[in-house]
């Protein structure tokens, strides 16, 4: 299974840079420069960004392994992800970037590749419930995870979307509309009632997005 797994993740990890590749260019500058605020609404951002990609990923999973391994297997790996050890916390590396939006990107490709050593951690932790006689079928659910898969899609549209209202809290405006239903609606909802808080994030569960 470990190469198996390996080949998984690595695949998640080329999604990870093709949807920054795709989507950081559309990003646009904000025009209020408070360097504490954008530094901790950059912060909340990547970490609201890359719990989104965690779970859209583990989603995949949990769905590929209903498909192939049955719904019973499917829901103990559900729950297992669910209870998963919680993140640790990292250090966002130093300001170097001319700009805001490449300060954005130098954040997120670091935390996104750190995400893909988390995700195999917790792969492995909650793909303990199948059991070892399926590891062919497992295999299979793998390969499966990736065909339809809209991590990419997903993913890149919450990124232009957490930028539009980190710009409107940095700016002072009124946080954007999204679309009604959107995937990532509630989430970027949620997270512009959070923007004026100054603590830091909390961390949270992973978010398993079926």
């Amino acid at each position: 299974m470990e190469s198996d797994l390996a080949t998984h993740v690595d695949t998640i990890t080329a999604t990870f840079e093709t949807t920054l590749a795709r989507v950081v260019p559309e990003l646009s500058e904000p025009r209020a420069f408070d360097s504490d605020r954008i530094d901790k609404l950059i912060t909340r951002v990547v970490e609201t960004a890359v719990g989104f990609a965690v779970g859209l990923a583990a989603g995949d999973l949990v769905r590929a392994i209903d498909r192939t391994l049955g719904s019973e297997v499917a829901a103990r790996v559900h729950a297992r992800i669910h209870h998963a050890p919680a993140r640790a916390s990292h250090a966002a590396p130093a300001f170097t970037a001319k700009t805001v939006v490449a300060d954005l990107e130098v954040r997120l490709r670091y935390r996104l590749r750190i995400a893909t050593g988390e995700l195999r951690s917790l792969f492995e932790y909650a793909l303990a419930e199948v059991p070892a006689d399926r590891a062919r079928t497992l295999a299979v659910a793998l390969v499966l995870a990736h065909q339809g898969s809209l991590l990419g899609e997903r993913l890149g549209t919450a990124i232009v979307q957490g930028w539009r209202f980190a710009c409107a809290a940095i700016d002072g405006t009124e946080p954007p509309a999204l679309e009604r239903g959107s995937p990532s609606q509630a989430l970027w909802q949620r997270w512009s009632r959070l923007a004026g808080v100054t603590e830091e994030p909390k961390l949270e569960p992973y978010i398993v997005t079926m």
